[in-house]
């Protein structure tokens, strides 16, 4: 039953790029916590590109929730409290692969006993195999998706016994779009976007990866940055909080930080000339709207690993 399944499956996502709107309705539970798959899924869900019946969701994703989903889907699908009430109806279980939670992993691992075919959606392009690690233990889904061909490529290369599939990715198209359209308030603007880093640089610093990218960010702005800025706009990641951040700001009242308030990324960007951060998905975002967009991740770190030859990098511009 489980080799019919997959099979099955396999042929619906071959089929998925071409005629959507014929998939069933019936067979998938998503589990979401961070927001990067989440918003790919749920935007998707939106024009039929992806059609579930159940979602099980929590932190940034179920606040999300609201955002990206028209209102009369809401009718149609039911957000729940535990993937274990809904196993036993559904055939597919498809999880983020995000790090702020462990209900991905733990969904991955429950399917797993259940013989439930179990797909995974990979946002970005690093971090492949920590993705799927928890306390020493791999745990890895029956296949794979991906938005782009070079995720595509890593996919292959980093699980070559599993099956990779590229998925269309409307998140990206909405936000190149809401950013186009949006009105701009500000002018001259610098934005930051925020992310915990989850490697170890190795520079024998006493501070976290993130500050010393913020340190490397303000050599820049105060020994090369060509323009003048009213503002340097830091944007929050949906997993961390200001409290995080509130000393190095105060640390650096030489320069014009303040906190974005905006209510979505896509506002932000389109209120923003320059746009700085580590590997973000907002970096993609922002180059895909024709932003400058700089990788502030220092010259003793591993380059920025986002592939997109529109990406600048500060340790090529840092004497």
């Amino acid at each position: 039953m489980l080799h019919m399944v997959q099979t099955m499956h396999k042929l619906l996502i071959m089929h998925i790029k071409t005629t959507p709107a014929d998939l069933p309705t019936n067979r998938y539970v998503v589990v979401a916590h961070d927001a990067g798959a989440a918003n790919i899924l749920m935007s998707n869900e939106a024009v039929k590109d992806f059609p579930a019946k159940y979602y099980v969701l929590s932190g940034p994703a179920l606040i999300k929730w609201g955002h990206n989903v028209p209102n009369h889907k809401l009718l149609d699908i039911k957000v729940l409290d535990d993937l274990a009430d809904v196993l036993r109806v559904i055939d597919i279980v498809l999880t983020g692969t995000g790090w702020s939670s462990d209900i991905e992993h733990n969904a991955r691992i429950l399917a797993k006993q259940e013989e439930k075919h179990c797909v995974a959606l990979i946002d970005h392009w690093v971090n492949y195999i920590p993705r799927f690690t928890r306390q020493n233990k791999i745990v890895l889904p029956d296949e794979v998706w991906v938005t782009d061909e070079d995720a595509f490529s890593l996919a292959n290369a980093t699980f070559p016994t599993l099956p990779v599939f590229t998925i269309k990715n409307h998140y990206l198209l909405n936000a190149k779009s809401k950013v186009v359209n949006a009105k701009k308030h500000l002018n001259n603007q610098i934005l930051y976007v925020l992310e915990p880093v989850h490697e170890d640089w190795g520079n024998a610093q006493s501070i976290d990866e993130e500050f010393q990218a913020l340190n490397y960010f303000k050599q820049y702005l105060t020994t090369v940055f060509p323009s003048t800025y009213p503002q340097i706009r830091l944007r929050m990641h949906p997993s961390e909080s200001e409290a995080k951040y509130r000393n190095w700001v105060e640390e650096n009242r030489d320069l014009p930080i303040v906190f974005d308030t905006f209510e979505d990324i896509e506002t932000s960007i389109a209120n923003a000339d320059w746009v700085f951060g580590c590997e973000s998905y907002g970096l993609i975002v922002a180059i895909e709207c024709g932003k400058t967009v700089y990788s502030t991740i220092p010259h003793w770190a591993p380059r920025a690993r986002l592939p997109h030859d529109r990406l600048k990098h500060l340790r090529d511009l840092i004497p």
